[in-house]
């Protein structure tokens, strides 16, 4: 199975028992189709964009991941900024964060309707008890994850803006 490269995603792979091999993202339609590696770990936009639903037959929404993106403000600059601007800036990053997840949710329902009603691919979503399963047996890489400063926090505050 190939994964980003991130440790937590290496470790749930591992957990699984699927490996989690390293191939350059360029190379993996053809690695997909040469049989070097046996699947892919991605959201549904690369799926779509990269056309690997050519060379898979399956595609299961597991759920497993996050995938997020963070705005970084150099400390120094935003204490430096008056305090009526750095109100501003934060209720505009709330305004444009809540506007992308809306936006991402629509367009993983296009890719989704894209996947379902363009190719031959076949769309497997796990079931609750399945899910629970997973989380159990990856449950190890999420402890480790927990281990670094600041992640118990982090997982929370995820946790909040999916309404979970």
């Amino acid at each position: 199975m190939r994964a980003s490269q991130s440790p937590l995603i290496i470790s749930i792979f591992q957990s699984l028992n699927a490996g989690g091999v390293s191939i350059d993202f360029s190379e993996l339609y053809t690695a997909l189709q040469s049989g070097t590696v046996d699947g892919q770990e991605n959201p549904l936009s690369n799926v779509v964009s990269r056309s690997f639903y050519e060379v898979q037959d399956y595609l299961t929404l597991s759920s497993h991941g996050y995938m997020g993106y963070v705005l970084l403000v150099n400390y120094d600059f935003y204490q430096n900024l008056p305090e009526d601007l750095q109100q501003l800036m934060e209720e505009v990053a709330l305004e444009v964060s809540e506007w992308q997840w809306e936006l991402a949710a629509e367009e993983e329902q296009g890719y989704m309707e894209y996947l379902q009603n363009e190719t031959d691919i076949q769309i497997n979503e796990l079931t609750q008890e399945a899910k629970d399963a997973f989380y159990e047996v990856t449950k190890g890489a999420y402890d480790e994850f927990a281990e670094i400063e600041g992640s118990e926090r982090l997982l929370e505050i995820i946790t909040e803006m999916q309404g979970n």
